[in-house]
Formats: C-alpha cells, sequence, structure tokens
C-alpha cells in the first residue's frame, strides 16, 4: 500500500506532538516540513529522524509537491488561512491547528473556500472526541435539558502543562 504522503507547516511545540502522532501510524508518510526559520524544520527532521525535504518558503513546497495528499498547518493563526488556501487551490486536504482563524468571519470565508473547491479541512480539537464531552453534545442535542443559555466544563489531570509548553509560562 503506498502510504499517504503529507507535509507539516511549522515547527514548533506542537508540531513535535504532531509528528509524534503521525510517527505511531502505518501508512503515512512526511515528505516536506515548512517553517519560516529553516533551522528549525530542520531540527524538527532530525529530532523524528525523517528525510523529509525542508522549506522555509511554502510556495515553494508547494510548487515541488503539488500533490501531496493533505497538509498538517501548525503554526501561528495568522498564518492558517494564506497556507489553507494555498493547499485548497491545489485540492490538498487541510488539517489545521486552532483556532483557524484569528476571527470568525475569516474562519466562515476560509470553509466556504474549501467547500466550492470540495477541499476536506478539518480543524485540530482532540477534547471534541472525549467521551464526557461527546455525551454533553448528545445530551444537548436530544434537549434534555432545554436550551442552556452558558456552561463551564473543568478538566483536572496530572498532565504536566506548564512545564512541558514553554509558550505557556
Amino acid at each position: 500500500m503506498t502510504p499517504l504522503r503529507f507535509a507539516i507547516l511549522g515547527a514548533g511545540f506542537w508540531s513535535h506532538c504532531q509528528l509524534s502522532a503521525w510517527q505511531e501510524l502505518e501508512g503515512v508518510e512526511c515528505v516536506a516540513i515548512y517553517n519560516r526559520t529553516r533551522h528549525k524544520a530542520e531540527q524538527l527532521a532530525s529530532s523524528h529522524n525523517i528525510a523529509a525535504a525542508i522549506y522555509d518558503d511554502v510556495d515553494q513546497m508547494f510548487k515541488d509537491f503539488p500533490d501531496l495528499d493533505f497538509v498538517d498547518i501548525i503554526t501561528d493563526v495568522d498564518t492558517h488561512v494564506p497556507f489553507a488556501k494555498c493547499a485548497a487551490e491545489l485540492g490538498i486536504p487541510v488539517i489545521c491547528q486552532k483556532p483557524l482563524a484569528p476571527t470568525l468571519e475569516l474562519a466562515e470565508e476560509l470553509v466556504s473556500f474549501c467547500q466550492d473547491r470540495q477541499v476536506p479541512l478539518l480543524v485540530h480539537e482532540n477534547w471534541r472526541w472525549q467521551c464526557t464531552l461527546r455525551a454533553v453534545r448528545d445530551t444537548l442535542d436530544q434537549g434534555a435539558i432545554g436550551k442552556p443559555f452558558r456552561g463551564r466544563i473543568q478538566y483536572s489531570n496530572s498532565f504536566p502543562v506548564f512545564r512541558d509548553q514553554p509558550f505557556l509560562k
């Protein structure tokens, strides 16, 4: 079976997490990594022992790889929309880190842009699949508690959030 070929855009903290997860799956291969700072893209590839093509020019990456199976966008929010549109113009499915865009209007524009081109657009959001949140969603959908006007959910766990995520320090 030919593996799905993808590119990662961004080489920061979350890119390491995402690439580690992709490497646990069979049938996928990271063939390109883009980062505005080439050295960080090289470090990401090296630390995960992959031989991906390295880019600091996203347009060149898309020229060299116009037939990717998908892209995984893990950059600053201000780049999400333009990078996703570049991929969608080529018909490349997009997975994008949250938030999807800096504003609701830009997010809606991107959704329409991808829908018009029949290009799948997915948002990274692992919590949406948690059993407890799905149960809340089902309860709300059934109207079991009426129409809520406000809600609050708080999770507690032993994950060392501040230690392992430099941007939260």
